[in-house]
């Protein structure tokens, strides 16, 4: 726990026979070491609420819309759908374990009410979430990669039975990635504590605060390296993957062009807004996990960060990679008229609307994404 570790060792359990074990501390110093902040109580009641609500809610309809209409069933969005699956998960864990400690204890990060089982489930689940994220972004990138860039072949990765198949390995994957950490939190360290009688404010404050741990210190050194190493490879692999789609884009358009007496505008509409929804989508991906990321580096290599500083920039942190799971289905929707279109025909109980096979072609005749790409032929491959 940040600042009472600065200050106490902490124990195996707390013996009520000897009373060397517990700490006599004053109100003041328990309000300022222990005890949630005004900010931590806005943080904790109104942003994380707001944020697992919205989260679940368009994560949750996304999931359905692709459910719903058929012509939504497409691999791309099968890892989309797991991807939102995963954010589901991953909020429901870490937010709601802080909104569950919040409830039982007075004390910033106790872990009590969590028990030794709950130390390394509840993680576990959360991390399993979050490398699972990374994966099915990448698998996303690689399939409009192989889409774009080698349009006349079929990409395994849109193939129903390998789609399926490598779902299950990037979950499997993950859930091994993230037994790494378990060591991390193994052990359950305690502070035991007496409190003035003559203060009737701290006589319903709890005697004991628990902490998940790891037994050794290496242990965390290795769960950061654990956490930053696939954040970074998928980060340098999908940055690699977004030129190059943006590269095929450009080549299919000129390919197409090459064909065509008559250069039209929705060509270049087009790419622009095939481009620019990937891009974006993954840049905000990666720019709001990123400082988390940053200070798990920092922490792997002890940078010396002063505490308050560090606890701000961590509370930052985490608030933007819980922000990062509920923006995804907002970014498909604000910026393809296609994913518009199947969420107004999901949940318009009227006259169904139409499901554009592709994006519109301003003063063009219309024309699909697979067409261009299929039209520059082997000359647009890398």
């Amino acid at each position: 726990m940040e600042g009472i570790s600065d200050y106490y060792e902490y124990g195996d359990s707390c013996d009520q026979d000897d009373p060397e074990t517990f700490m006599n501390l004053t109100v003041e110093e328990a309000q300022g070491l222990l005890l949630y902040s005004h900010w931590d109580r806005f943080y904790i009641q109104y942003i994380l609420p707001f944020l697992l609500f919205v989260g679940v809610l368009d994560n949750t309809a996304f999931i359905y819309v692709v459910a719903k209409q058929s012509s939504m069933k497409t691999a791309t969005n099968r890892y989309l759908v797991n991807l939102a699956i995963a954010d589901i998960v991953f909020l429901l864990s870490v937010i709601g374990e802080k909104l569950w400690k919040y409830i039982n204890s007075p004390f910033v990060d106790d872990d009590t009410s969590l028990g030794h089982v709950g130390c390394i489930i509840v993680p576990f689940i959360g991390d399993t979430a979050y490398f699972s994220s990374l994966i099915f972004v990448t698998l996303v990138s690689a399939e409009i990669f192989f889409a774009v860039c080698y349009p006349k072949g079929k990409s395994l990765l849109q193939h129903r039975t390998w789609s399926i198949g490598l779902t299950i390995m990037a979950w499997v994957a993950s859930a091994l990635t993230a037994g790494f950490l378990i060591p991390s939190n193994l052990k359950v360290n305690v502070l035991c504590f007496t409190w003035p009688e003559d203060e009737e404010i701290c006589q319903k404050w709890p005697t004991e605060l628990t902490t998940c741990g790891s037994t050794k210190k290496w242990f965390y050194t290795l769960a950061h390296v654990v956490q930053i190493v696939p954040f970074f490879i998928t980060l340098v692999l999908n940055s690699f993957l977004y030129v190059k789609i943006v590269v095929g884009l450009n080549r299919s358009i000129e390919r197409l062009r090459s064909h065509t007496s008559v250069k039209r505008e929705g060509d270049t509409h087009l790419r622009n807004q095939i481009a620019r929804m990937l891009v974006v989508n993954g840049v905000v991906f990666f720019l709001l996990l990123a400082p988390f990321e940053i200070l798990s580096l920092l922490q792997a290599f002890q940078a010396s960060i002063h505490a308050n500083v560090e606890t701000i920039i961590a509370a930052i942190s985490r608030a933007l990679m819980y922000f990062n799971s509920v923006v995804n289905p907002i970014i498909y929707t604000a910026m393809s008229q296609r994913y518009r279109e199947a969420f107004k025909s999901a949940f318009n109980p009227g006259p169904k609307c139409r499901i554009l096979g592709s994006l519109p072609n301003r003063g063009a005749q219309p024309s699909s994404t697979q067409t261009y790409f299929k039209m520059s032929q082997t000359t647009t491959k890398i």
